[in-house]
């Protein structure tokens, strides 16, 4: 092989090394756009199943309006979204009428962490929005919030 050749050889190699890089940067770059979309169709049908699941519990619960052994005379879905200063509150189901008002959070998958942020957090938000008035009388007319939670 003469000197000629090899630089050849090395310049076409490198040559072929740029463009297999190059096709591998373009392959990427199409995965990276086909995973982003699938991630966002995965997420859209996640949100999904939380929606059915709501509506499931909502239309149980809203013909007889009881559980256990309280019954209620009201029945809110996804209603309150509050916010005041740091304070915000989102309850998926709500029941009400004039001693009590029942929380109930759905969850497909509950944990602990999400017992205890209801328990200790949303109820006690929703108690200083009832306090605050920022949230409707009727709701508020109760002695003190109840949490359930599936």
């Amino acid at each position: 092989m003469t000197d000629q050749e090899l630089k050849d050889l090395v310049a076409g190699l490198a040559i072929q090394s740029a463009e297999v890089k190059m096709m591998f940067k373009e392959q990427n770059d199409e995965y990276d756009k086909r995973f982003t979309h699938l991630n966002a169709n995965l997420d859209g049908i996640s949100k999904t199943q939380g929606e059915i699941t709501q509506d499931y519990f909502f239309n149980i619960l809203k013909d007889n309006k009881r559980i256990a052994n309280l019954t209620f005379d009201g029945i809110e879905r996804n209603s309150y979204k509050y916010i005041r200063n740091d304070m915000k509150g989102e309850y998926d189901i709500v029941l009400f009428n004039g001693d009590s008002v029942m929380v109930v959070e759905i969850k497909n998958k509950i944990r602990e962490k999400d017992i205890q942020d209801l328990k200790n957090k949303q109820i006690k938000n929703l108690i200083s929005l009832c306090s605050s008035t920022i949230i409707s009388p009727f709701f508020c007319n109760t002695k003190k919030p109840s949490s359930f939670a599936f």
